[in-house]
């Protein structure tokens, strides 16, 4: 028997998925400055937030953000991802 498919998400997915927000929808009113920070950074509010494949992994970038893990829930849980959020 194999092993179950882990699906492929990317960063804006992940975060879509979080919010249960239309991906598109996500890209185009969400997404913060694509050329100023070093991974997809997403706002909500005052908030930011951004994803990475694995709870091991740290979001990339420099020290203008002070990440924290977001409790996983539904399909993003399921795929493996981890959101991340920084005030």
């Amino acid at each position: 028997m194999s092993a179950p498919h882990k699906p492929r998400f990317s960063v804006r997915e992940a975060i879509a998925a979080h919010l249960e927000e239309d991906v598109g929808e996500v890209e185009r009113t969400r997404r913060y400055q694509p050329t100023r920070c070093p991974c997809p950074v997403y706002t909500v509010g005052n908030d930011y937030l951004t994803a990475t494949s694995s709870p091991k992994k740290n979001p990339k970038g420099d020290d203008q953000y002070v990440w924290r893990r977001v409790p996983q829930h539904g399909y993003v849980k399921l795929a493996g991802w981890q959101i991340w959020l920084a005030k």
